[in-house]
């Protein structure tokens, strides 16, 4: 009875082990996350003639990379959605102009640590439920080494988006 007890407990922790996603943190410096609203030209309509939203949030997330090993990332998840990575690209140079912050209004530029680059990812949110908060937190999926890993972000930075005619 304890031998089985012994290999319940010890199949328990391998499968637990096997199963638990990491935190990715090897070589990333530091992580910017801002959500900028898209207005769209048209606004849908269901099938009855109901208006749908006329809008959709992009996440553009900047990741500080201090080597070159990047985590394989394929998606994201906020407010329990899963939202699919849209875009990625490379940024190398100094300091990059990201947008106009919605609160302040003021200029927002990131720069990397000498020796660093940015990598970045884009999520598209076409789903927006009149609850969502784009700055809410976020959690980016991925795999690195061969194992699945996740990485939370709590600090979103909302984006101005262009005037509405």
């Amino acid at each position: 009875m304890q031998l089985f007890r012994h290999l319940l407990i010890f199949g328990m922790i391998t499968i637990h082990a096997a199963c638990a996603q990491k935190t990715a943190s090897a070589d990333i410096s530091k992580v910017h996350v801002f959500a900028e609203t898209r207005h769209m030209g048209n606004v849908p309509v269901d099938e009855n003639g109901n208006q749908g939203r006329g809008y959709y949030i992009v996440y553009k997330v900047y990741l500080e990379i201090k080597g070159d090993h990047i985590p394989e990332w394929t998606a994201a998840v906020k407010s329990g959605k899963t939202l699919p990575l849209s875009n990625t690209e490379t940024l190398s140079g100094a300091a990059i102009l990201i947008g106009k912050n919605a609160a302040t209004g003021e200029a927002v530029n990131i720069t990397p640590a000498k020796g660093n680059h940015f990598y970045k990812l884009e999520f598209v949110n076409n789903q927006v439920a009149d609850n969502d908060d784009p700055t809410d937190s976020i959690t980016l999926k991925g795999k690195y080494k061969g194992a699945n890993i996740s990485y939370p972000v709590t600090t979103i930075t909302p984006l101005e988006t262009m005037p509405v005619p």
